[in-house]
């Protein structure tokens, strides 16, 4: 499992015999420094980039073994309407292989985000 995507192309290049990649659609794992670098000011927390979820998804496409996509909605940012949620799992569909699979978290707190989800889950991988 990694958040950074040149972790699956070293393992590609080297043909590492692994059965399959957790891929998480934000590099969470960069220096302080970095995330002011990129962020243009100095952050506190995790930095949410959603030019990594591009980055990653394309190492998802590229590599032959089994994917599972995890912080599709970013850890509740792309949550705050139903076209966000819709565009993050569309992106995800756009990129991911049939053997993948997608892990969504929950917080079904303040409604039943299960039913929404696998509504929404089946809008997005449904054949066109």
């Amino acid at each position: 499992g990694t958040h950074i995507p040149e972790v699956i192309d070293y393992v590609e290049s080297r043909g590492w015999d692994v059965d399959f990649y957790m891929t998480c659609l934000y590099n969470l794992s960069r220096t302080p420094e970095e995330q002011a670098r990129l962020a243009g000011r100095q952050v506190s927390g995790e930095l949410f980039r959603d030019a990594d979820r591009t980055q990653m998804l394309e190492r998802v496409r590229r590599t032959r073994r089994q994917c599972l996509i995890f912080k599709v909605y970013g850890a509740g940012r792309h949550c705050d309407s139903t076209r966000r949620m819709m565009a993050a799992l569309d992106q995800v569909a756009g990129y991911a292989k049939p053997r993948d699979a997608v892990v969504i978290g929950m917080f079904p707190k303040y409604g039943n985000q299960a039913e929404e989800n696998a509504a929404l889950f089946r809008r997005a991988f449904s054949p066109s």
